[in-house]
């Protein structure tokens, strides 16, 4: 597999989540999180095929959900705990307009959301 570079997306609707959540505190960023990992299948490069973005998108999925051998569809044990520095590395150098949207600060909370859209989906990102 050649390596994926980094995706130039930044989608409005996921713009508008983080506007939300910086001017809202009870919403925070979790509805960010869980926005942008629902969308995971459609932000890939454009110089990445399908498969090749659905693999990488697997090893965040692996990251996030530690139970899960090579990430979607393999569910989620609750003794296993995400790499909370992995996960957003790979956010940023996957989708750094993506993660520039969100404060370092607002991290944490982002990082919920995602980790709750994939426990509800069991590692599930719609390929």
């Amino acid at each position: 597999m050649r390596p994926i570079a980094a995706s130039g997306a930044c989608p409005a609707f996921f713009q508008a989540l983080c506007r939300t959540a910086s001017r809202d505190v009870r919403a925070g960023y979790e509805e960010a999180g869980r926005g942008l990992v629902a969308a995971l299948a459609t932000l890939g490069p454009d110089s990445t095929t399908l498969d090749e973005w659905a693999e990488d998108v697997d090893v965040l999925i692996g990251l996030a959900c530690p139970a899960a051998p090579f990430g979607r569809g393999s569910g989620w044990t609750p003794w296993a705990l995400p790499d909370d520095d992995g996960v957003p590395d790979r956010f940023e150098s996957r989708l750094p307009r993506c993660t520039a949207c969100v404060p370092r600060r607002r991290r944490d909370s982002f990082l919920r959301g995602v980790y709750e859209y994939l426990r509800e989906k069991e590692g599930d990102v719609g390929f």
